[in-house]
């Protein structure tokens, strides 16, 4: 059999002992593209998948029980599944690796600067289109909204850490690399690109309108992949847009850490944000307001979600009085609602998850 067609990947038949392995660099597509792996290995693969993403579906309340020991156990067995990802897809190849020239990946990091930014604004004009069809979606994961909320600091370390670092890497060798190709040699191109695409958007486990963000940028990462003919350059876009969602976290984490507190939370509305709980011996107690009361603006200005009202309320401090606007019976009134403190009761009693639609 020529060289440039036998299989790179072995599937039914071993390496021969005497056959010298053939250095390919990591990372070409060449690598993986002309790749063969059996339906047993991308089963194994897919049930592997599987089984990581039934852990996202552990219920809140039983978390909330398990020692604080055990998120190292977590965080331990996500390490794990990111070196699956990482090391499956080469499980019997017969070649060894060797790196890519560092010429290479400079020009690929380079060039992952302006498609980072075209990304970006691919999925930011979807997310328009969808906030203006559908206003109360919620936009922003709740997980991502309890991580910025979170005062366990090393957890929130560790996790932004692992975004930028091994995680792009990982899924990208493993939904790209791996199942990207697995999908093409028996599905063809643009059903591969879309199906990649689909479960990697799914094993993110975010509600519906995030997980159509994650979607695109499945679909982005594969067509630059498929361009440049190298996981190097999706490996960067990916960690590139990490990189702006832990910079975008952290503001968040640092908004909601010092601005004062009205004492509500709630969720997207059409018409702004629904209240669906209020503090007790908060301030917006003590102006009557109510659960069902849909507040509209804070100061004059409009608010679609929790986060745009922490945005408004992080000028001001505690003792402060701001006026709000609510709608109640189809009808508008205004409040006047002194500030709580961050660290107070009142901040304590809010349950973690905030459902925004910014």
């Amino acid at each position: 059999m020529d060289q440039d067609t036998q299989p790179e990947f072995f599937t039914d038949q071993t390496v021969p002992p005497s056959a010298a392995p053939e250095a390919v660099e990591l990372g070409e597509q060449s690598f993986l593209a002309r790749a063969t792996w059996s339906r047993r290995h991308l089963l194994v693969g897919l049930m592997m998948l599987l089984l990581f993403w039934s852990l996202s579906f552990i219920p809140p309340e039983w978390a909330k029980k398990l020692p604080p020991a055990f998120g190292f156990v977590l965080i331990g067995v996500t390490v794990a599944f990111m070196a699956f990802q990482m090391f499956y897809p080469f499980w019997g190849v017969g070649r060894r690796f060797s790196f890519p020239r560092i010429g290479k990946i400079f020009k690929e990091a380079a060039l992952a600067i302006p498609l980072v930014i075209g990304t970006l604004i691919i999925v930011g004009v979807v997310n328009q289109i969808w906030l203006t069809l559908a206003p109360e979606t919620p936009m922003t994961p709740p997980m991502w909204e309890n991580i910025a909320r979170s005062d366990k600091h090393i957890w929130v370390v560790i996790i932004m850490g692992m975004a930028v670092t091994i995680g792009p890497v990982a899924e990208e060798i493993f939904f790209r690399g791996y199942l990207l190709n697995a999908f093409r040699s028996r599905f063809g191109l643009i059903l591969a690109v879309f199906v990649s695409s689909l479960i990697f958007a799914m094993v993110h486990s975010y509600s519906a309108a995030p997980t159509v963000s994650v979607f695109l940028m499945g679909m982005c990462f594969a067509g630059v992949y498929q361009w440049r003919k190298t996981l190097l350059t999706p490996i960067f876009v990916h960690a590139g847009v990490n990189i702006v969602s832990v910079i975008g976290l952290m503001v968040m984490a640092h908004l909601y850490a010092t601005a004062p507190v009205l004492g509500v939370n709630g969720q997207g509305h059409r018409d702004g944000v629904l209240i669906t709980l209020v503090a007790d011996d908060s301030g917006a107690q003590r102006a009557e307001i109510q659960v069902g009361d849909i507040l509209t603006e804070v100061e004059g200005r409009p608010v679609k979600s929790i986060k745009e009202m922490v945005m408004i309320l992080y000028t001001r401090k505690a003792g402060d009085v701001v006026r709000v606007t609510l709608i109640r019976d189809n009808a508008k009134i205004d409040k006047n609602v002194s500030l709580g403190a961050r660290s107070s009761g009142a901040e304590k009693a809010l349950p973690p998850t905030t459902q925004s639609s910014d």
